[in-house]
């Protein structure tokens, strides 16, 4: 029973970091999206650290939800800044490719 249960303990470790990893991974792929800067208090390393030691808090989780909320509500915020961003920057690299396209096909004229 003791190998069982410390069987389970280890499993439930291994999937709380998987959990605060893929928290922290979502949280920086929409900071990356919307040109933010994630809050960096280190916080994941600690919620790893807890987790190995045996603290499992379920606090530190909940403040990953609440990042990745606040970060969602200022990018809805940021969503016509954002789009247009993203309209200019493909009308850019259309118009480097045009340029490049004419400065190849001088050469072949």
């Amino acid at each position: 029973v003791e190998m069982e249960v410390s069987r389970l303990e280890e499993l439930k470790s291994s999937k709380m970091k998987e959990l605060v990893l893929k928290k922290r991974t979502e949280l920086e792929e929409i900071c990356r999206k919307t040109h933010l800067v994630p809050e960096t208090d280190g916080a994941i390393e600690y919620a790893v650290e807890a987790i190995e030691s045996g603290n499992i808090l379920s606090i530190l989780i909940s403040k990953f939800e609440r990042q990745v909320a606040q970060v969602k509500e200022e990018a809805l915020g940021r969503k016509d800044i954002l789009e247009k961003v993203e309209k200019w920057l493909a009308a850019c690299d259309e118009e480097s490719w045009l340029e490049e396209y004419n400065r190849v096909s001088c050469l072949y004229s």
